[in-house]
């Protein structure tokens, strides 16, 4: 199936589903910033006669045309609720400037409403908006009950903002008689009957294969409500998206209004409850049969607690919520996912982007079976685990996006290139692609300079990139394990291994009030790069530090250095090249060992 039917099947889904909040067919949303109540005689009520909409009230439900869901410049009134341009007659009297004269707009709007009051779906609610909008008073009626303001000079209307909006710019909805039209379904159903029986002529629709109203002009606001980016568009005339292939648009594409309205509102219905925002790139993941399906971005512990949680820094959560608790995967609830779905469950991801304010484009579409994406899941995060903080456990895409390429900003690693590595990891993760080499020699370097970064953040990407190496090395075949191997002759391995014992037995001497960087750390990028050379610096520098040391201690660690130096062929010793990756891992293993081990083996020394 194509992603059109596969948003037009779970369209269906959700149509079934009384908790869903999904748009009906033939509206959209709007921030409104003014409700006006009224009788239904149309008449002013004595009291409350309008007020201002509370900022988290402000998502308003409302009926559009064809023209209207996608107007720009022109005038194309929305069939009920809309700005005081469109349905203000005195708005000349109080506004100035170059859409002063709206006669144009409001009488558009009108003649728009008439038709629908006098049609047979029409409603005493729509009739008394229709009544009392005729009498052309709105903004004095406005001005009157203090929600508007006036210059006391110049009696027009002021630059005074609503919630962030021009007073000349606000967004009406109506209560009649006590009922909020934006939310009630009989007048939202009526619209709907009245906008299908003005279907003009017949077409075939590309995407069912059927005859039906067609449309060519689609829906915007997909990611959110100030979204002006579509999916579909054919406006361009005068350019090359289609001219020199067709003679018009029509022949170009041909999508039914209904079809297209099914698929765009089940589009915004997933994206608004599971799609995830990076820097504007919209990731949507969901299972066809709309179960729930693992969050392909977050982490994994690969222990059987399933009552962990951790918390997400603003950095690393989607939603930006600093503090944010939010279950961590196991490995143990993925495989437990797997018996849940049916035989013929596809997981569908999807990301969109747009380039331009108009145009949204799909930058990646994947639909693979269900079992397979949980299975790439399980292999990515065993393949990425990294010993962090006392525990196994992969690592999100914000931390990988964070360690590679952000920037120190107090607590966080901030980064601002995380939507590039989304596009890039996202496949990888999902549907068992090659991890980029690019973003683990990011890691790597990154690791490689301990000095550049703050202790709680340089562990941070040094366990990432331990992650992702070790997945890089099993992508070719290798294997690689998070515990020490102390029966590796590999050169990288072994200076790994020297460097963390130096780094470990320095600290030791340390008092706990004590922030000094060790030798080790201090050099550890020039060991990186020269490692027999840079050896020698580093051990020279220990010396005091070892003198200091109880004898036991000391011996302790002067037996392990020469039990690993031992263990080097006298070539690979002196090998004054550049280091690979491995001597990180061991590195990292080494330095978990020493801090991990009981305190008695030293004990026993003395």
């Amino acid at each position: 199936m194509s992603w059109t039917d596969e948003l037009a099947r779970a369209h269906y889904i959700l149509s079934l589903d009384k908790n869903s909040i999904m748009l009906p067919k033939a509206h959209s949303t709007q921030n409104a910033q003014i409700t006006v109540s009224i009788n239904l005689d149309g008449t002013i009520p004595l009291s409350g006669f309008s007020q201002k909409v509370d900022k988290a009230d402000a998502v308003t439900l409302i009926p559009v045309t064809e023209d209207s869901a996608s107007r720009g410049a022109g005038i194309n009134p929305h069939p009920f609720a809309d700005k005081l341009i469109y349905i203000a007659k005195d708005y000349p009297k109080y506004v100035d400037g170059k859409n002063s004269d709206n006669s144009d707009y409001y009488n558009a709007y009108m003649e728009q409403l008439e038709k629908w009051c006098q049609s047979e779906f029409s409603t005493p609610e729509v009739l008394a908006v229709y009544t009392y909008l005729s009498n052309g008073t709105l903004i004095s009626d406005l001005i009157s009950s203090g929600i508007l303001k006036v210059d006391p000079v110049s009696g027009k209307l002021t630059h005074d903002k609503i919630e962030g909006v021009e007073q000349t710019d606000c967004f009406v909805r109506f209560c009649v008689q006590g009922v909020n039209t934006w939310k009630d379904p009989e007048i939202c159903l009526k619209y709907i009957e009245y906008n299908s029986s003005l279907s003009p002529n017949m077409q075939l629709c590309y995407a069912t294969g059927k005859y039906a109203s067609p449309t060519y002009k689609h829906p915007s606001k997909i990611r959110n409500t100030g979204d002006k980016a579509k999916l579909f568009s054919t406006n361009d005339e005068s350019g090359f998206s289609y001219r020199g292939r067709f003679a018009d648009k029509t022949q170009a594409v041909s999508i039914s209004y209904d079809y297209s309205q099914n698929m765009h509102n089940a589009l915004k219905c997933l994206i608004s409850k599971q799609g995830i925002n990076v820097d504007g790139l919209c990731i949507l993941v969901w299972e066809n049969n709309l179960e729930e399906v693992p969050d392909v971005t977050q982490r994994c512990f690969l222990d059987d607690d399933d009552d962990d949680f951790y918390v997400t820094s603003k950095a690393e959560s989607p939603k930006g919520n600093t503090g944010e608790i939010n279950k961590a995967l196991t490995i143990k609830s993925l495989m437990g996912n797997k018996n849940k779905y049916k035989r013929d469950s596809k997981t569908i991801l999807m990301m969109l982007d747009s380039a331009t304010t108009g145009r949204l484009s799909m930058t990646e579409y994947a639909e693979l079976p269900t079992s397979d994406y949980i299975s790439n899941l399980e292999k990515w995060h065993k393949d990425t685990a990294w010993v962090s903080f006392g525990r196994e456990s992969s690592f999100s895409v914000y931390e990988i996006a964070s360690c590679a390429y952000g920037k120190e900003q107090g607590n966080n690693l901030s980064c601002d290139t995380r939507k590039e590595v989304f596009q890039r990891l996202l496949p990888c993760i999902a549907e068992g692609m090659k991890i980029p080499k690019d973003i683990v020699n990011a890691l790597f370097i990154r690791a490689c300079r301990p000095n550049s970064f703050e202790e709680k953040h340089w562990k941070r990407i040094l366990n990432c990139a331990c992650g992702m190496i070790r997945k890089r090395k099993i992508e070719k075949g290798g294997e690689c394990s998070m515990a020490l191997d102390k029966e590796c002759h590999s050169r990288d391995y072994l200076y790994g291994r020297l460097l963390a014992v130096a780094d470990v037995a320095e600290a030791s001497t340390y008092n706990d009030e004590e922030s000094r960087t060790t030798n080790a750390k201090r050099f550890f990028e020039a060991f990186s790069n020269h490692p027999y050379q840079t050896w020698d610096v580093i051990y020279k520098s220990l010396r005091p530090y070892l003198n200091r040391m109880s004898k036991s201690k000391s011996v302790y660690y002067e037996r392990m250095i020469n039990d690993i130096t031992a263990m080097f062929e006298v070539d690979d010793f002196r090998n004054n090249s550049p280091l690979s990756p491995e001597f990180l891992h061991a590195y990292s293993c080494q330095v978990n060992e020493l801090y991990t081990k009981k305190t008695g083996v030293i004990k026993e020394e003395e």
